[in-house]
């Protein structure tokens, strides 16, 4: 398998974390080393721990729903680091309404 990173983004209106999202990540775990989930919603707890406790994600940023997609995606480039990135042979970058 290639050294391949996911960075998902996530967005919820009523900050809720949706089981399609769940189910989501938990079929492309396979297919990623690292996974690293960034929202623009308020993400509780005890959504987080739904994510975490299984290891179904490596990574997480919350952020403001400022920008969209894009500039969530260019916030956990930058949170993540170039150098770091450059590691991968592969980075994909996904929302959460992909079926």
């Amino acid at each position: 398998m290639k050294n391949k990173l996911l960075l998902y983004v996530h967005f919820n209106r009523n900050n809720e974390l949706s089981e399609h999202v769940i189910y989501q990540i938990q079929k492309l775990r396979q297919n990623f080393e690292e996974i690293f989930f960034i929202s623009n919603s308020k993400i509780d707890q005890k959504d987080l721990t739904q994510l975490t406790a299984p290891k179904l994600i490596d990574g997480f940023m919350q952020r403001e729903n400022a920008g969209y997609d894009f500039a969530a995606w260019s916030d956990a480039m930058k949170q993540y680091g170039f150098d770091k990135l450059a590691n991968y042979d592969s980075v994909t970058i996904m929302n959460d309404t992909c079926f």
